[in-house]
């Protein structure tokens, strides 16, 4: 019988496979455009999809600034926006195997600058948008 996987297990690698062990929450998601189309002699309406878009973010603690200074690259009139990979790697010991995506082209739109609240630990959201995923590693029972 196949074991529910616990997100204890999550990891996230940047594109030079260093895992961020300050990140402890992670969303990866395809939007599909679909559009509703006539069929001839039917009274079901059929559906084409017409695009694609992904999106995605990621929770992590404040450890350092190193991070930040590649995406405010973007706000440099004379650099090109930073643009990278990412590797999502859900595993449990208890359950059966291990499921690893690549996110491809994957750019940030949205820069947590700075935020605190006293007597609490800073967090940060990165949300990001993407063009292409990689499945790297499947669970197969």
């Amino acid at each position: 019988m196949a074991e529910a996987y616990s997100g204890n297990h999550g990891k996230l690698f940047d594109a030079d496979g260093n895992w961020l062990t300050n990140v402890f929450q992670v969303e990866v998601n395809i939007d599909v455009d679909i559009e509703e189309i006539k069929r001839a002699g039917s009274r079901w309406k059929g559906h084409k999809v017409t695009g694609l878009k992904g999106t995605g973010s990621y929770t992590s603690y404040l450890l350092t600034t190193n991070f930040k200074d590649k995406l405010l690259k973007v706000t440099n009139d004379t650099s090109a926006p930073f643009v990278t990979e990412l590797i999502v790697k859900l595993a449990d010991p208890e359950a059966s195997g291990a499921y690893r995506v690549r996110v491809k082209n994957v750019m940030f739109d949205k820069i947590p600058v700075i935020k605190f609240a006293v007597g609490e630990v800073v967090e940060e959201e990165h949300s990001f948008v993407f063009s292409e995923v990689e499945l790297l590693d499947r669970i197969v029972v």
